[in-house]
């Protein structure tokens, strides 16, 4: 049908721009039109509504949904689109021309938040430090420590690891990183999974938690 000239509609989940690059390279073969793409961003009533016909969606429950929805990478017309938008339930809006948000992790350093691209399989890959000592930072209170996993676990961090109390393929997913002392109501995994925060709400500490989320194994390594 491209090939004829005809409007088509896809409809696919394309949540992250590595499989969109796919769909995008195979069309190019075929037509060089200009592809339209948009991203549905249902409110809550409509969630309630969707997970109420699903018993495993309801069982794990709207907020496990959003924080799923969260892991969408919003498409950008810089991979090949010519608009992109987004449908709420404020309508359709036109996101072809917002930026993409960078914000520095340290304002001295220039260190800046980067996208890894790894697909789901190279992510089971990472294999995190094995009983090597790395860095520990507590989201909450700023408290940073060299420990291997197991000493980590034993002193009560929450922290991806080896034998920690989540797998090194937890690595550069968001969910909490504290020590000890702190708890998790205070982390951006909760700010974002529980109360349904945007970017634009997270406190200072939260962002750069999750900027340093994003850069993990690499960002822990100690130096020599």
């Amino acid at each position: 049908m491209l090939a004829q000239g005809k409007d088509v509609i896809m409809e696919h989940t394309l949540y992250k721009a590595t499989r969109r690059k796919e769909y995008l390279e195979a069309f190019r073969t075929v037509t060089d039109e200009p592809i339209d793409i948009y991203v549905m961003q249902p409110s809550d009533e409509r969630l309630l509504q969707n997970i109420q016909t699903n018993d495993e969606q309801r069982k794990r429950g709207i907020d496990w949904i959003k924080s799923q929805m969260r892991e969408i990478e919003i498409p950008s017309i810089n991979e090949g689109f010519t608009h992109v938008y987004v449908v709420n339930d404020k309508g359709i809006q036109d996101w072809s021309s917002n930026p993409v948000e960078r914000k520095f992790i340290d304002k001295n350093t220039k260190i800046t938040l980067f996208e890894k691209g790894l697909g789901d399989e190279e992510k089971r890959k990472i294999v995190g430090f094995g009983d090597k000592p790395f860095k520990h930072i507590c989201e909450c209170c700023g408290a940073v420590a060299v420990l291997t996993s197991k000493e980590a676990y034993e002193q009560g961090w929450d922290y991806p690891g080896d034998g920690a109390i989540y797998p090194s393929s937890m690595f550069g997913v968001l969910s909490p990183r504290t020590c000890g002392n702190c708890g998790i109501t205070e982390t951006a995994y909760w700010a974002i999974a529980v109360e349904g925060k945007t970017t634009a709400e997270l406190s200072e500490n939260q962002l750069q938690a999750v900027e340093r989320i994003m850069q993990e194994p690499d960002i822990l390594q100690v130096d020599g």
